[in-house]
């Protein structure tokens, strides 16, 4: 058993290694389960719904970041590789959200979903 605990994500969009901040965040997606209660408290359960994978980082942001480029992108092939070994690819994936960029940190914060994540 391995005491390394995962502490880093690289992410790596379309072939290309982000300049990520520390703290990048993976949902993989995949299957929610809701529970479900009826009026007899021994009717319980839960019903199952696919839920889409997340991606959300700080990139750092410098005067050659096309910044339409990312916001408009679509398509994207993603794969976070954590530092204990795991990678995780989502392929077909999307900019969720606007782009936040942030004065005086020299960041943007970039959203991406798209379908389950894959462990590869």
């Amino acid at each position: 058993m391995s005491a390394q605990k995962a502490s880093r994500i690289t992410l790596t969009i379309n072939g290309k290694r982000l300049s990520s901040m520390p703290g990048p965040t993976i949902d993989l997606g995949g299957t929610q389960r809701d529970p479900m209660t009826g009026d007899n408290p021994d009717d319980t359960g839960f019903t199952e719904k696919t839920m889409h994978s997340e991606i959300v980082v700080d990139v750092m942001l410098d005067a050659n970041t096309k910044l339409k480029d990312i916001k408009d992108a679509v398509g994207i092939t993603a794969v976070a590789k954590l530092d204990t070994g795991q990678e995780y690819l989502v392929q077909d994936a999307w900019v969720a959200k606007t782009l936040k960029v942030t004065g005086g940190a020299g960041k943007y914060s970039l959203t991406l979903n798209g379908p389950p994540a894959q462990e590869l």
